[in-house]
């Protein structure tokens, strides 16, 4: 008995393919297929599946004359025999035991589906690979191992999850509701739709606080960096809106997963163009601005469904997608005067070794790789990390940096503690003009 089904949709991903369908062949789940539906790869991937192919009789391939995503999962929904189904991008890998978790997750619950939290990853400029995970319901924890209907879905709007690659679903829900992806020829995000369309149906889901899947962000023939984003978005929601009985307790979920992509499609596309507007762009722009501006009237879109965080640049986008390209902008404009900062002086202490500051660490070394070269020292008021280091950056007090280089240029990575840091640095001597702050978020308060 087959328990499940892996579709692996594949078109020139050579590079990353083997580690892939290695972490599928590695599963402690052994009774599973793995489909791999390849649109005309040219670049030696189909012949890497073969290989696979005639070495595990698990491994077989179909060949989809349509480059398109939504085209070859359907192939492979079609072709399944497995109880349940999963879709892993080929560019992607799963750990060892995701889809066991999830399956005997399924199968005690008996539900249509079942989703495990994932992990961002990258491979920096050093060649080590970065990791951070990521839960779907942190701002609602409790609804973890909760079984969750369509009447969750609708009324939880801190459910965010249009991605089909982290879970396992029932193949006789699927095939017994009709629900498939569009198949639009070159186009993405074609897991908009089909998400939607599982939701609108679903009676038993589960989400499990465990983590079993490993998204990859830093290949550039990615869709998520690709410059199309919001026409791609709006090809999705528009046959979404157009197609399918929605019901009325679920359409602000719908125009709640519209904002998020508008939002982050638009930031997106103008981080890539010089925060200019093009042409077609605005066209996409306008559509869904003239659905989400209406749904605000009516009060479907409120600031409660998200908070400040999501509501404030929704506002500002749906205001004038000319201010939000300038504040946007500003944010740049930021990044490079640090840049510049930091690579005239040739040393830059960064205050702040969280997150914030370690991406300033990590592109100040990418541009190191361009040869650019700035030596960083962190400085952080945490004692607990004194004299360590964090990616061979060693890490002192703010007290002691201040002291030992009265000189240098300081850079406050820190946003909550910003004006403390500030001031003690003042109090130990350093000049104001020393001082900078690195803001990688626009500020969105109107």
């Amino acid at each position: 008995m087959i328990k499940v089904s892996v579709i692996m949709p594949s078109l020139n991903v050579a590079d990353y393919i083997r580690e892939c369908i290695e972490s599928v062949l590695k599963q402690t789940l052994r009774e599973i297929e793995i489909i791999c539906v390849d649109a005309g790869s040219n670049d030696g991937t189909r012949q890497i599946l073969q290989e696979y192919a005639q070495k595990d009789e698990r491994v077989f391939i179909i060949d989809s004359n349509i480059k398109s995503y939504g085209a070859q999962v359907n192939m492979g929904i079609q072709a399944a025999k497995g109880e349940y189904i999963a879709i892993l991008e080929t560019d992607d890998y799963v750990l060892d035991d995701m889809y066991e978790r999830l399956y005997d997750t399924a199968q005690k619950n008996k539900l249509d589906y079942a989703m495990a939290d994932y992990i961002h990853f990258y491979d920096d400029v050093d060649g080590k690979r970065k990791m951070f995970k990521v839960q779907a319901l942190a701002s609602a924890p409790e609804l973890y191992y909760e079984i969750l209907s369509m009447e969750n879905y609708a009324s939880v709007y801190s459910i965010d999850d249009t991605t089909l690659w982290r879970g396992i679903f029932l193949r006789e829900f699927i095939l017994s509701n009709n629900i498939t992806l569009n198949e639009t020829p070159g186009a993405a995000y074609q897991d908009i739709c089909f998400m939607h369309r599982v939701r609108m149906k679903v009676k038993r889901s589960m989400y499990i606080k465990e983590f079993g899947y490993c998204y990859r962000t830093d290949r550039e023939a990615s869709s998520t960096n690709s410059v199309n984003g919001l026409k791609y978005a709006k090809f999705e929601y528009q046959y979404l809106l157009e197609h399918d009985d929605i019901p009325e307790i679920y359409r602000s979920k719908i125009y709640y997963t519209m904002s998020l992509s508008l939002v982050s499609e638009s930031r997106n596309i103008l981080t890539k163009t010089g925060y200019a507007w093009r042409k077609a762009d605005l066209e996409y722009y306008g559509w869904f601005r003239s659905i989400l501006s209406q749904a605000v009237k009516d009060g479907q879109l409120v600031e409660s469904m998200g908070g400040k965080e999501w509501w404030e640049p929704l506002a500002v986008l749906l205001d004038s997608n000319e201010n939000f390209a300038e504040r946007l902008k500003a944010v740049s404009n930021n990044l490079d005067q640090i840049k510049a900062i930091a690579f005239n002086e040739g040393f830059i202490i960064i205050c702040g070794a969280g997150i914030r500051g370690q991406n300033l660490a990590r592109i100040l070394k990418r541009e190191e790789t361009y040869g650019r070269k700035t030596d960083i020292l962190y400085a952080d008021n945490d004692s607990r990390i004194w004299d360590s280091y964090i990616d061979g950056i060693r890490v002192l007090s703010v007290d002691q940096c201040a002291k030992e280089y009265p000189d240098a240029v300081f850079v406050i990575a820190n946003k909550a503690h910003y004006m403390q840091i500030r001031d003690q640095l003042a109090a130990k001597g350093i000049s104001k003009e020393k001082i900078f702050e690195y803001k990688p978020t626009a500020e969105w308060s109107l």
